[in-house]
């Protein structure tokens, strides 16, 4: 199996069960607003560019994963 897990298995199961496509999504925003945590953090300790658009590098991140 290559590629993310989660992502397979969302593939896979999203199209025929509404329920676990309803906590799949429910996850990746749950997965996407830590990353944004964690990106302004960055921001707040000099780590990560004040520039960069958190939602959007958020959602980047859990995509190409």
């Amino acid at each position: 199996m290559l590629g993310c897990p989660l992502n397979n298995l969302a593939q896979e199961m999203t199209a025929i069960d509404d329920d676990f496509r309803n906590s799949i999504e429910k996850l990746m925003l749950f997965w996407q607003g830590e990353l944004v945590n964690a990106l302004k953090r960055g921001q707040n300790s000099g780590l990560v560019q004040m520039y960069i658009e958190l939602d959007d590098t958020a959602r980047f991140i859990v995509t190409v994963i």
